[in-house]
């Protein structure tokens, strides 16, 4: 009966909107300022709450289709389908949608797409079965197409209206003077008191008019240098910095920033004395991702001879990878020897918690390993300084003052006072204990400061939380040992206790999980090797639903009656899956290691899609596979089918927090893969070492 399926459709079309208000709507109903950063648990649970009403009736969408097409379709061919529209979604989303349309269009425009489909499967379906008795029948089975052309015709002017309100809602108490949507996310400035804040994703990045940190954070870098002459400076140009920097005789500056569109709107909202610094001649903007320009300029000569990072702390993927021991490396390269780097690092002036002084510590001890002589200026922020060779930096005010002198710098806030205060020994001893402790080294592929960042950012929070993320790094020493002993003793349980019916499941669960954690492993390294990953996820999302769609295929074709070739087969995938997993930690540092130009196109172009194509591809084949074996054991077909997708999307599920959120951060990507083959693995042994009675 189609009556189910076409009312979950409608349902979808009513609540994709209301979404959209409640996603915007978070914080205020959270009651957290913009800009404010969330708990773990706050994050979860709010993400849980906005997304678990779309979710629910998408799930039981598929089992409402299952009983829909029973008897005609099976539900791997159900399943099969939901792939080929996921693929279609994702290429229409990356090529189309998110270029041309913001996001009420985009979201009217599906709704009053559901609500076509929900009035054409169920007049087609009442067609067939002739159940249609005269004009009264068949008005009543009409009812949506109003809502759906009302839906198209208002579209435009109501996504306008809507959006206006929805961010007029998100940013209630302040002066939302622009709001801009691009390929890296969304970008928001705020008025008040004369002052322009700029936003990105809900991030603060900088406000204007903040002198003493522009100028903290431009010239106690620079009068390090004795004759600073070529500059990069990465990030950082609505803050300032670049006003600052161009105090100094510098010939030339290389200006590196992401986003465009942040630039094209600071002009417009940036104090007076910072525009003229945008149009410097001496500047040059480099609209790239910051690493891929360090990583292009490694062969090129002359080289810099100050480099200022200026990006926030490593709370994030996408920005830890300018802490890793891999991008510092790059940037000894493009620095001559007597050259000068600065970073900065979230910190505290007094009483740094014992968190705070490892994330601290993490940053120094990665740093230290790469330059001969660094220097740390303890503030709430502290910069790191850093130089190739040793003897280049000094503490010594005096002579920073003559070539302050030298240079006739003029600066609003900044004074003689705050130099000697900031290079006071008794000051500088306290940043070498506080950064000095015991730490990690943070690399490309064990990203330990997103660890270190995350039990300080939970600790804000959750002290419990904060204890269960120190024992996980207590464990990763012992972490390969402890996961085969509990392999060895649940395969011993499970073969011995478990009905054979069980294994289905969990062999699907685990291949879920293994899917998800394979997506997240693969956006990980893919963003660390080629830049920022943002508008390249419904590629990726579409690339692994190719490969779903083409397993479903193959599974499809398979008999069903098959039972035990069919069990065979889901554990042929599982070791598959297994050796997969296995294969992917050296396939990054060969790619880690290879040139860039062509190399660099062919690993983005085809080496990653390809990856994401056979873990789709292994996912897609397992759940045909499943549901034939569990129908086959005298389950109903549509009850199979909702167990089994229910199944298979709490593994993806649980396999999607833990790599994110605690696999990756504790274990780094090796120890991560090889976690998810020993799972694949004994999954694997558990379906054939079962007693099936057949």
């Amino acid at each position: 009966k189609p009556g189910p399926f076409s009312a979950l459709q409608v349902a979808v079309a009513l609540v994709l909107p209301l979404e959209i208000l409640f996603v915007r709507n978070i914080r205020s109903l959270a009651g957290a300022l913009p800009g404010e950063v969330f708990g773990f648990f706050p994050m979860l649970i709010w993400s849980f709450v906005a997304l678990a009403p779309l979710c629910i009736l998408l799930g039981w969408s598929f089992t409402a289709a299952c009983q829909m097409a029973a008897g005609r379709l099976s539900a791997g061919k159900v399943y099969l389908y939901e792939s080929v529209g996921s693929v279609a979604g994702g290429l229409l989303s990356s090529f189309v949608l998110l270029y041309r349309f913001d996001p009420w269009q985009i979201v009217l425009g599906l709704s009053a797409l559901n609500l076509a489909s929900a009035w054409r499967v169920r007049k087609g379906a009442k067609g067939r079965e002739g159940e249609i008795r005269g004009s009264r029948g068949r008005l009543v089975h009409l009812w949506p197409l109003p809502f759906a052309l009302a839906a198209v015709l208002l579209i435009l002017p109501a996504a306008a209206f809507l959006q206006d309100l929805s961010l007029r809602q998100r940013w209630r108490g302040y002066e939302l003077v622009e709001s801009r949507d691009s390929i890296y996310g969304n970008l928001a400035v705020t008025a008040r008191g004369g002052q322009y804040s700029f936003f990105e994703n809900g991030l603060l990045l900088s406000t204007t008019e903040d002198f003493l940190a522009a100028e903290e954070g431009a010239h106690y870098v620079l009068l390090e240098h004795p004759q600073p002459r070529r500059v990069l400076l990465i990030g950082g140009g609505t803050s300032g910095l670049l006003r600052e920097i161009l105090k100094h005789p510098v010939e030339s500056v290389d200006y590196v920033e992401l986003d465009p569109t942040l630039i094209e709107t600071a002009q417009r909202f940036l104090p007076t004395a910072d525009r003229p610094a945008l149009r410097d001649r001496r500047v040059a903007m480099h609209f790239l991702d910051g690493r891929l320009y360090v990583q292009g300029q490694a062969t090129q000569k002359p080289r810099y001879d100050v480099v200022l990072l200026a990006v926030p702390h490593p709370f994030t993927a996408q920005v830890n990878r300018l802490y890793t021991l891999e991008f510092l490396q790059a940037v000894r390269r493009v620095l001559q020897d007597d050259g000068v780097f600065s970073m900065g690092i979230i910190s505290a002036e007094n009483y740094p918690s014992q968190e705070m002084q490892r994330l601290d510590a993490c940053v120094y001890r990665t740093v230290k390993e790469v330059f001969a002589e660094v220097l740390v200026l303890p503030d709430d922020y502290a910069l790191v300084l850093a130089s190739p060779r040793s003897g280049v930096l000094t503490a010594e005010t005096s002579t920073l003052m003559e070539r302050w002198q030298e240079r006739h710098i003029e600066t609003a806030l900044l004074t003689p006072s705050h130099l000697s205060l900031r290079l006071s020994p008794e000051r500088l001893e306290y940043a070498r204990r506080t950064f000095g402790g015991p730490a990690l080294l943070n690399r490309d592929f064990e990203p330990i400061g997103l660890y270190y960042d995350l039990v300080l950012w939970s600790g804000q929070y959750s002290a419990g939380l904060r204890d269960i993320l120190r024992g996980a790094l207590a464990c990763r020493s012992v972490w390969l040992l402890v996961l085969l002993a509990l392999a060895t003793v649940s395969l011993a349980l499970v073969t011995g206790i478990t009905p054979p019916r069980a294994a289905v499941p969990l062999g699907l669960a685990v291949l879920g999980g293994a899917g998800m954690a394979w997506e997240v492993v693969l956006v990980f390294a893919f963003q660390v090797l080629h830049g920022y990953v943002y508008h390249q996820i419904a590629l990726v999302v579409t690339a692994f639903m190719v490969g779903l769609t083409a397993g479903s295929w193959w599974a499809t074709r398979v008999r069903a009656e098959e039972a035990r070739a069919n069990r065979r087969r889901l554990a042929l995938i599982l070791g598959v899956a297994a050796a997969y997993s296995l294969l992917l930690p050296p396939t990054f540092s060969l790619l880690a290691a290879g040139p860039a130009g062509s190399y660099g196109f062919l690993s983005a172009q085809v080496v990653f899609p390809g990856l994401t194509i056979i873990a789709g591809g292994l996912v897609g084949a397992a759940f045909p596979l499943a549901s034939a074996l569990y129908v086959g054991q005298g389950t109903g077909a549509s009850r199979a089918a909702g167990i089994l997708y229910a199944v298979d999307l709490v593994g993806a599920s649980v396999g999607a927090l833990a790599t994110g959120a605690l696999l990756i951060p504790v274990l780094g990507l090796a120890q991560t893969a090889l976690t998810v083959a020993l799972l694949s693995g004994f999954s694997s042994v558990v379906l054939l070492t079962r007693k099936w009675g057949d």
